[in-house]
């Protein structure tokens, strides 16, 4: 009788040991369905069996495959594994397996907190691409950016799956570090892999613009532009724009910029009325560039000192007057402020409304504001004949005679203004210092 019972347990032994291997084999094999069938077969009478390597092992398997096949226990049961075995040798492996069901899930916090319990040597060779690269990718997402680098470096030498995805990313922070040479050279090596061909093109392009190889992003523009929509293709038309902007082609940076626009709109207002200024189109630049006189910038700076000439050679000088005044105000440029006050000055000359308020203020603040100025004689000469408009003779004389060297039309209105002065103080019977003045005329 204790032979038979021997024999039975025996038989009973070799039985479970029969089905743990064939669900092994299913599992090698990539049957992780049939596998993990067997697997829960296997632990339903784990009463009767006698080996505990097997059994923890069928625990692990089963959690294993509800990952594998995305089942919603496979956190739970692999968690359960992970509390139940802490000192298995498989222990390594389920929180990988762990770390990668928060890393599917997008929760890169608890994934990372899995990543770092792991023992790299205790982890299939196979995977250890795998983990490092996500390890990698957690902590870029997390913002640790440098020893993300770190582990991206190692995977993108392996010859892994993941060793591509390794050399975008690695790629991808040497970008936004701004080691731009550094950079395009992965991203040019990209190009042949077809995970990545229809985004690397873009870095590429912005790389290009960088680093100021216009010739190289214009001859790989067309294309692009073709293949992209929306906000990419507005970001490649607006950087091949910029190349023509700068080289001063201002036809075709507007051809570029009016395309950028219809799809992001005021993106490029200033540079397209720019364009259209300097192509002399100014009823089409002006609103472009009105849309920034109101604000407080050196943009706006220039916009209303471009809006002065513009209004000018429209003839509107009211508002050209007004457009200067305003840029004369603004510190950001200082040739633009003494510019543009100068045109302010020299147009309250010419539309004279109220010549002594306006004019002849708006003259002295220039010369007061930039005595060294190299239009000083044209001042002075402006200044000289809004004295004599009035008949203000004797402050006109008075400004005649500080000037240290006088042009010839100076010279030419003295005697008018000596003259007329000489007649103001007749008529006051001050004859004195009239006949001064007159002897003055003669000479």
């Amino acid at each position: 009788l204790f032979g038979h019972t021997l024999m039975g347990q025996k038989e009973s032994i070799e039985k479970r040991n029969n089905e743990y291997q064939r669900a092994v084999e299913l599992f090698e094999k990539n049957k992780y369905s049939s596998a993990q069938k067997a697997f829960k077969e296997f632990l339903k009478n784990k009463d009767e069996v006698f080996n505990d390597e097997y059994l923890v092992d069928a625990y692990y398997y089963d959690a294993v495959c509800a990952y594998i096949l995305t089942n919603k226990d496979a956190e739970s049961k692999l968690l359960s594994f992970i509390d139940k075995f802490p000192q298995s040798s498989r222990l390594s492996m389920a929180q990988l397996y762990l770390a990668n069901c928060y890393y599917d899930e997008k929760d890169y916090k608890k994934a990372l907190a899995q990543y770092r319990k792991i023992e790299m040597s205790q982890i299939d060779k196979s995977m250890i691409s795998e983990y490092e690269f996500k390890f990698g990718y957690s902590l870029f997402q997390s913002g640790n950016v440098k020893k993300a680098k770190d582990y991206f470096s190692r995977v993108m030498v392996s010859n892994s799956r993941y060793a591509s995805s390794a050399s975008y990313y690695y790629a991808h922070i040497q970008y936004m570090e701004g080691d731009y040479e550094l950079a395009l050279d992965k991203f040019q090596k990209l190009m042949q892999d077809d995970k990545f061909v229809g985004i690397v093109p873009y870095y590429i392009a912005q790389i290009y613009f960088y680093l100021d190889k216009n010739d190289e992003l214009i001859a790989m523009s067309d294309d692009l532009i073709q293949k992209s929509k929306d906000i990419r293709k507005a970001e490649i038309q607006q950087m091949v724009g910029e190349v023509y902007y700068k080289r001063n082609d201002y036809g075709k940076a507007l051809d570029y910029y009016l395309q950028a626009n219809d799809i992001v709109s005021q993106t490029n207002d200033y540079q397209i009325g720019y364009c259209y200024y300097q192509l002399k189109e100014y009823e089409k630049a002006a609103p472009f560039l009105e849309k920034y006189s109101s604000s407080n910038d050196s943009i706006a700076q220039n916009a209303l000192y471009h809006l002065g000439d513009i209004y000018l050679s429209l003839r509107k000088k009211d508002k050209a007057r007004a457009m200067f005044l305003q840029a004369s105000t603004m510190d950001y440029n200082p040739k633009i402020k003494e510019d543009a006050l100068y045109n302010y000055a020299k147009l309250s000359c010419e539309i004279g409304n109220n010549p002594y308020n306006e004019s002849i203020k708006s003259l002295q603040n220039y010369l007061k504001l930039y005595p060294e100025t190299p239009r000083r004689d044209e001042i002075n000469e402006l200044l000289t004949g809004l004295y004599c408009s009035v008949k203000n003779y004797k402050n006109a004389l008075e400004l005649v005679e500080g000037f240290t060297e006088r042009t010839p039309k100076i010279n030419e209105a003295y005697q008018s203004i000596v003259i007329n002065r000489g007649i103001e103080l007749f008529n006051e019977h001050k004859y004195s210092e009239a006949i001064d003045l007159f002897a003055r005329a003669i000479e």
